[in-house]
């Protein structure tokens, strides 16, 4: 089989799984998002095994179907996206720490949800991290249960007027879970939800800051405010948060 064969015979087994690819429109410079949906039906294997190292097949053998198919569609996004850069990479292998091995020049973030991936990437030049996150809305019948365990008491007074639906703390729980991945790599260890509390959302414009109520590292203080932005789908909601490099 030459190349060219070989290549079309990787896009048609990817048509079957991965559908919708989008890339999102993003004001911020240097920023490359893109979003798609995924199916299971004609997963197999082999899809995997075309796309990713030895190591990395390895490490995903004992992965359930569901697992797969969201480590694929996430890293072809990253992919896409690395190559509006000019960045001809195979696919984002994993970390021992879990997270994703993103080439040299480039920091980025990858999440995934019952059917829909998205995966944002950034010159490392202009972001100390960056964390995105899509969530299927909640059910009614546990919102209750999870606010308790997101929501400061800040963050309580801050929605006093506003009903905390299932989509309110969906966009919490998202937007927090952003944060994270934005700040992990620069604390170098878990934090909770509570610390931080969400300092201003615009819905008409679906921007969103967030303020952190603890210091986590000496350059991550009680007190930094880290912006993003947010869009409410029919099924899903996404978020990003932007930890920007510190201009001299």
């Amino acid at each position: 089989m030459n190349t060219q064969t070989a290549k079309m015979k990787k896009e048609y087994e990817l048509n079957d799984i991965v559908h919708s690819t989008r890339k999102i429109s993003v004001t911020l410079p240097n920023l490359v998002f893109y979003y798609c949906n995924y199916k299971t039906d004609n997963y197999n294997d082999i899809s995997l095994r075309n796309y990713v190292d030895s190591l990395t097949y390895n490490q995903l053998r004992s992965s359930s179907t569901k697992r797969k198919i969201e480590f694929l569609a996430g890293r072809l996004l990253a992919k896409k996206a690395l190559s509006d850069f000019g960045e001809n990479v195979c696919l984002i292998s994993i970390k021992k720490n879990h997270l994703p091995a993103w080439p040299e020049k480039y920091i980025g973030s990858i999440s995934h949800s019952n059917g829909a991936a998205i995966s944002i990437v950034a010159r490392k030049s202009e972001y100390q991290g960056i964390g995105i996150d899509i969530e299927s809305y909640m059910e009614d019948a546990t919102t209750k249960e999870i606010e308790k365990k997101i929501l400061t008491t800040d963050d309580f007074i801050f929605f006093k007027k506003t009903p905390l639906d299932k989509t309110i703390i969906t966009l919490i729980f998202s937007a927090k879970e952003s944060l994270f991945k934005a700040l992990y790599p620069e604390a170098g260890h878990y934090f909770s939800f509570k610390a931080a509390k969400i300092e201003l959302i615009n819905f008409q414009k679906g921007l969103i800051s967030l303020k952190l109520l603890t210091t986590l590292s000496p350059t991550l203080q009680k007190g930094s405010c880290f912006n993003g932005f947010f869009k409410l789908d029919t099924d899903h909601v996404y978020t990003c948060i932007l930890n920007p490099k510190q201009k001299n």
